[in-house]
């Protein structure tokens, strides 16, 4: 079960015995969002042809640079709007686009599907331990 609102559901449905852990997944950090990146983009296949391994290897270090750029583009969206984006939102836009138009379409991605952040409220409880 997943929700945004778990002070909304009736208690009956969320008692020991139905929902045995409870975790907050929270928004994407710039590192998440640099690593998903890196992970949806990265080629991860190897070649045993040096030149093949050589163009790969050039590939692979200028998708790190995008994902660090990437990384930046959501603390800087994050930090000028006062918004979050979730995990979801972002596999959402690399799945839409091509790796070179992320950093572009970044900016659209927060007015659309970004959250509100109160920067005075606390930040959420840690995640419930499972009973055993």
């Amino acid at each position: 079960m997943t929700t945004n609102h778990l002070d909304r559901l009736d208690p009956a449905l969320v008692r020991p015995g139905r929902v045995d852990l409870v975790a907050y997944l929270g928004d994407a950090s710039p590192y998440q969002a640099s690593e998903l990146f890196r992970r949806f983009y990265g080629s991860g296949s190897g070649s045993g042809d040096e030149e093949a391994a050589a163009a790969a290897a050039a590939a692979e270090e200028e998708l790190a640079r995008q994902a660090e750029r990437v990384g930046e583009r959501v603390r800087e969206q994050a930090d000028r709007h006062q918004r979050a984006i979730s995990m979801a939102a972002l596999q959402g836009l690399f799945i839409r686009s091509a790796a070179d138009e992320v950093e572009r379409e970044l900016p659209a991605l927060f007015a659309d599907r970004g959250v509100a952040v109160d920067p005075s409220a606390p930040p959420p409880a840690p995640a419930a331990q499972p009973k055993r």
